[in-house]
């Protein structure tokens, strides 16, 4: 279908309020006027731009047919691989490799925390050269011996890693989402994640850890 004008003048100056609503609010309206939609369907999932967008905001906008929020799905296989036991525990991240997983902090906290018997994994893809970024600032601190890239990892050998881990953990300064999360608490897994994502539950939950996003560098650490 083709759409038609924009908001009202009411529902953009709502829109206005709240920036991460303009285009929802633009594509709700013209749904409503042009294709006389009966239910709308709000998707939990990455990279559709719906964080912290409640039911509530949508009415806020001047939307008033039926809305459903459907839960982002998780496919589990059916037979999760047996865990397998390390001499050292494991803390695991599960993601690209990107800036905004904000993955400096977590290298330079892990330094100064300064585990005994612990290994950090970095697992993920390698995105706009972020990882020899990180592997640099790695050997900068002097901590290659606890921490270990594994690069892109799917499939079965995906599972693997997350069985053998005993904390994942999510740094991100913002994520719409966060699917690794799901799917390690999916594992039985304790979660540590930000308040720059939407998993607040997990403390509810006694899932894990919701926790602050560390903006600062390394000062920060060592105040």
């Amino acid at each position: 279908c083709r759409f038609g004008p924009g908001p009202t003048a009411r529902t953009q100056w709502r829109a206005s309020r709240r920036p991460d609503l303009a285009n929802i609010a633009h594509v709700l309206f013209a749904l409503d006027q042009q294709v006389g939609i009966g239910v709308v369907v709000v998707a939990r999932c990455a990279g559709i731009g719906l964080q912290g967008v409640s039911v509530r905001d949508i009415r806020a906008a001047g939307f008033r047919r039926p809305i459903a929020l459907v839960p982002n799905g998780l496919s589990l296989p059916s037979a999760l691989p047996e865990r397998q036991r390390t001499a050292e525990r494991i803390l695991l991240f599960l993601g690209r490799l990107h800036p905004v997983k904000n993955l400096p902090n977590l290298i330079h906290a892990w330094g100064y925390a300064g585990l005994h018997n612990w290994r950090l994994v970095l697992a993920g893809p390698n995105e706009a050269g972020h990882r020899e970024e990180l592997e640099t600032l790695v050997q900068k601190l002097k901590l290659t011996s606890t921490i270990n890239f594994e690069g892109e990892v799917a499939g079965s050998k995906k599972w693997a890693l997350l069985r053998m881990a005993d904390i994942f953990v999510l740094p991100a300064r913002s994520e719409n989402f966060g699917i690794s999360v799901a799917e390690a608490l999916g594992c039985g897994m304790p979660v540590i994640t930000t308040k720059g994502t939407p998993w607040e539950d997990v403390v509810a939950h006694r899932g894990g850890w919701w926790v602050d996003v560390l903006r600062s560098d390394r000062d920060r650490f060592l105040a």
